[in-house]
């Protein structure tokens, strides 16, 4: 056994650079052998093991920039750089191969099917009925029994978490029976129980590896010294370890019986040498008292998350003359403060860049595989509308569709908000053709995902099938020559090494994992979260790093931000089979430890940066209170004090500090201005002229550009939706014969009839509990009419023929020129005796409000009209024009005493007002009036409303010095866009 050598690098400079001195000092240039040619600096023979990707790629670009140093050049022949964990690898391993990840969650998998059922469920925290190997019976209800099955991804799970401690005990050369025997000294009871079975589950685990010829890829590389000169060990002269302070005694122990020259660079003063233990690990003992030698002025405090932001924002200001992008490293304690902090960022126009990348399972290929499986396996509306909004599946749908997928997408929208529905419709011809489209859709969709069937088969099968599916889903995209076409392309080669990986699983493992299609595409997807995605690279961008990276960064300026406790020191990891106590009496890695190495790193990070600043929070992004990190505790007396009353008195807290965004001299947000149509308008329907005379602006968006927005999300009918239903009851029931009965049961059973046809028609057989309780609450609506609508027939009224939703049209002589009006009028009647007509408008809303007050308005002692519906009925309606017409509403509010009809009682002359507004109206539409936008109008959740600020702070500030600017003829003499200038709020770096 040879030793591990320590080296300690001290202090005097960062670590990448410390460790590139160590390398190029420890591998002399020799002679190229080519005249006038620069030495060669040969570091081939070495590996070199590193904490993190992140630290080996700065290592090599600090080697290759110091290799064309003007005054001392070289060519550079590079080291091996691995990680830490997987030096072992790098050494000779008895005769099999080791496992693949994949293969080891396999083994697991076959490991619990192995083993009887009893031992999964003292292992695992699964229900007392698990049944692993039968069905699963619950009993839900009495004399009822309901079986369900344990689903591929949950198998994986468990596996995922045996695996987990299986690797952290190996790792640290402690078994499962060592574990289960401590534990049955120190708590013996239900815990020593579960240790023993996992005992148990671990030995079936290394039995199913040996079967399948494969070797724990946990395990150590075993004896080498006879192999050594037979193994690739002879290219290698000697192995360094970059500051690992949690490198595992596995791999120290075949580091040590490797033969081989091993030296750990430790960032530490050689005076600390005792400090370590013989690996280079910090001992625990000797950091709980040390000091940290930071000093207050790192220090800062603020109150919430958006302060922490904004703090940091301040610091990279004040800073920003003197250093460049690539000087400044960002910490984040709390990973969840990434969004805040980088907003907050890119609103003072300072550009950020992730080191710590995202999990595969978030990138574009597998979120398609996600909602893949969720649409093969249900082929429901929801999880179509989710998977066609894919925006990479738009070359293969939209090709089959005339509108395209964004066509597609809009009928689904229609509808599912039509009908709430759940299913799609069925066949390729429906009861409307404008559904048709929807199948088209669907067809595509199989085909591109065709062969991944609900059959079960091994994991290992389903590869083929769904390489192809993203074969046939990428194969467009990428050949599109898209913006991110070279990242998505290493997208889809991280996928591909992921599904090889799982392809060329050993087959004695695949079978253990039997599924479904869908239930492969979610397994795919969750093996990919071990896979990390490195975010792209932008120029001139700050680097945002977590706590583990910030020790190796050698930036010179380090910020922090949450430099509170639980995060800062790294907590060790929570887990209800490894407490605090067992970690410590196994000898893994604890809270202890975690602090011994925090200390180290943090009293490094001090040492080496002279601009280090740390920002403590009081508030997390949840909003719990949090406490300063005990880092910053570890000093002596005297600045004990000093630091409490800076981080916990309130007058040393920032908060609510200004945004320290860049502005300009005007708005970036304004309204877009009204252009004038391309055809001109000769026709609108009835309820047109309401919006206008409500605000033109918005006229023009719905009208004109034919802006609407849509809801897919509906749970139960909307307020539009239940009246539609009630419509095509009372549409059904007053062409029919009871229309004109004097029966109060028969116009009821009338009504029910019609309403369930209707209902039966929109919404299909099935109905959800919301749906069915609002079908009811229609009924009892329908019920409470039916009395009047009887009474109503008795006094002589009747429903004219073919006077139930009637479709009419008519013109308005303007200035000459006739301008079309249609609508559908809801119904209208005919006294028998008298010959009077009555135009009515049934109106649904829980309140109904009587004509006048939805037709005027006075204010100021001036009568204005707001809606034209009546008085527009009446011109276009199918009656004569001398015959005395009554206009109203039909109301079927939630109050059954309330009397339905409520009459307008409006003279001629109000009428003939109402027309010459309708004139007017018509006069302004001809000549392009669309501006201003009416500020009055109330916030609307309508899609339009966005446009018009519905919903921000300054939404009135805002459309008033957009209309300050006058026509738009006039912000285009003043040499503006329209844009609005705001109250100079913002503070600008």
């Amino acid at each position: 056994m040879t030793p591990i050598a320590r080296r300690f690098l001290g202090w005097g400079a960062p670590l990448v650079e410390s460790v590139s001195d160590v390398l190029i000092e420890e591998h002399p240039a020799a002679p190229s052998g080519m005249p006038y040619g620069p030495p060669t600096v040969d570091m081939s023979g070495c590996v070199v093991g590193v904490p993190s990707a992140r630290v080996g790629r700065r290592l090599l670009e600090i080697l290759a920039v110091r290799s064309q140093n003007p005054s001392r050049p070289f060519a550079l022949i590079p080291p091996e750089v691995v990680a830490v964990e997987r030096l072992s690898h790098i050494l000779p391993d008895s005769g099999r191969r080791r496992a693949s990840r994949t293969e080891a969650l396999l083994a697991w998998v076959a490991a619990m099917q192995r083993v009887p059922d009893a031992v999964v469920r003292d292992a695992l925290p699964v229900p007392p009925d698990f049944k692993l190997n039968g069905r699963v019976i619950v009993l839900d209800a009495p004399h009822r029994e309901v079986p369900t099955d344990i689903s591929g991804k949950d198998l994986l799970k468990a596996a995922e978490s045996m695996g987990e401690v299986h690797s952290m005990l190996t790792r640290h050369k402690v078994t499962a029976h060592d574990a289960a025997r401590t534990v049955e000294r120190l708590a013996p009871g239900p815990s020593a129980r579960r240790w023993q079975a996992i005992a148990i589950l671990d030995d079936a685990f290394s039995a199913q590896l040996e079967s399948a010829g494969l070797k724990d890829p946990d395990a150590p590389a075993g004896a080498v010294a006879d192999a050594a000169a037979l193994t690739r060990t002879q290219t290698v002269s000697s192995v360094m370890i970059v500051h690992s302070p949690e490198i595992s005694p596995c791999v120290c122990s075949d580091l040590a019986g490797a033969n081989l020259s091993v030296t750990h660079l430790v960032w530490a003063p050689p005076d600390l040498s005792s400090a370590f233990d013989m690996c280079g690990r910090p001992i625990a003992e000797a950091w709980e008292a040390r000091t940290v030698p930071v000093t207050t002025d790192m220090i800062l405090a603020a109150d919430y998350p958006r302060d922490q932001a904004a703090l940091a924002t301040e610091i990279i200001a004040e800073l920003s003359d003197r250093f460049g992008p690539d000087d400044f490293t960002l910490c984040l304690g709390d990973p969840a403060m990434e969004p805040i902090v980088r907003e907050m960022l890119a609103g003072a126009h300072v550009a950020t860049h992730g080191a710590f990348g995202r999990p595969l399972d978030q990138s574009r290929p597998l979120r398609l595989l996600t909602a893949a499986a969720a649409f093969l396996e249900a082929r429901d509306a929801a999880s179509f509308a989710a998977l066609i909004r894919h925006p990479d599946l738009d070359p293969i749908v939209g090709a089959s569709l005339p509108g395209g997928t964004a066509a597609a997408m809009a009928i689904l929208d229609r509808y599912r908000m039509e009908r709430l529905a759940t299913r799609l419709p069925s066949g390729t011809r429906t009861s409307r053709d404008e559904w048709a489209p929807l199948q088209h859709a669907v067809r595509a969709l199989e085909r591109t995902f065709a062969g991944i069937g609900s059959q079960a088969r091994p994991l290992t099968a389903w590869i083929e099938p769904i390489a192809a599916a993203l074969a046939r889903v990428y194969e467009p995209v990428l050949g599109a020559g898209l913006d991110d076409g070279a990242e998505l392309r290493d997208t889809i080669e991280r996928v591909g090494g992921l599904l090889r990986e799982t392809a060329t699983a050993s087959p004695v493992l695949a079978d253990a994992l039997r599924v479904s299609g869908p239930e492969a595409l979610r397994i795919v997807s969750h093996l990919a979260r071990r896979v990390s995605e490195p975010e792209t690279a932008r120029r001139d961008a700050i680097e945002i790093v977590d706590w583990f990276e910030l020790a190796y960064d050698d930036a010179r300026v380090k910020i922090i931000c949450g430099m509170n406790e639980g995060f800062i020191p790294e907590p060790a990891q929570a887990d209800g089979l490894l407490p605090e106590a067992l970690r410590r009496e196994l000898g893994l890695p604890d809270s202890r430890s975690r602090y011994a190495r925090d200390c180290l790193h943090l009293s490094a990070l001090a040492a080496t940066s002279p601009h280090l600043r740390m920002i403590v929070g009081r508030q997390s992004v949840q909003g719990d209170a949090m406490r300063p990190s005990r880092l910053l505790f570890a000093c002596d007396g005297a600045t004990l004090m000093q630091r409490a009353e800076l981080l916990f008195s309130s007058a040393n807290s920032r908060s609510n500090l200004p945004l320290p965004y860049v502005h300009g001299h005007t708005s970036r947000f304004a309204l877009p201005r009204p252009q004038p149509p391309d055809d001109p308008v000769n026709r609108l329907p009835v309820t047109a002229f309401r919006d206008y005379l409500r605000c033109p602006y918005r006229f023009y968006l719905r009208h004109i550009l034919r802006l609407q927005s849509t809801a897919d999300d509906l749970l139960e009918m909307d307020a539009a939706l239940f009246g539609s239903l009630l419509h095509d009851a009372l549409g059904d029931f007053g062409r029919g014969p009871a229309s004109c009965s004097t029966d109060a049961r028969d116009v009821r059973d009338a009504l029910d009839a019609a309403l369930a046809a209707a209902v039966a028609r929109r919404f299909g057989d099935e109905l959800t509990p919301a749906l069915a309780l609002q079908v009811e609450n229609a009924r009892g609506r329908l019920r409470s009419f039916a009395q009047w609508q009887a009474d109503r027939a008795r006094n002589g009224w009747c429903i004219v023929q073919d006077g139930c939703e009637v479709s009419a049209e008519g013109d308005l002589n303007v200035d000459g020129t006739p301008f079309r009006v249609y609508g559908r009028i809801d119904r209208i009647e005919r006294h028998e005796e008298t010959g009077e007509y009555a135009i009515l408008d049934y109106k649904s809303g829980d309140t109904v409000l009587n004509p006048e007050r939805t037709h005027r308005r006075t204010r100021d002692g001036i009568t204005v009209w707001t809606d034209l519906q009546l008085p527009l009925y009446r011109a276009i309606a199918p009656v004569p024009r001398d015959a005395s017409v009554t206009l109203g509403y039909l109301g079927l509010g939630k109050d059954p005493s309330a009397k339905p009809l409520m009459a307008a009682r409006w003279t001629p002359d109000d009428l003939a007002d109402a027309m010459q507004c309708a004139e007017q109206t018509v006069r302004n539409i001809r000549q392009g009036v669309f501006w201003p936008p009416n500020p009055e109008v109330p916030p609307s959740n309508d899609g339009i409303g966005a446009i018009c600020f519905d919903g921000c702070a300054d939404r009135f500030v805002l459309q008033t010095r957009t209309l300050s600017q006058g026509s738009p003829q006039a912000a285009e003499d003043n040499g503006s866009s329209g844009t609005a200038p705001l109250p100079d709020v913002w503070h600008p770096l």
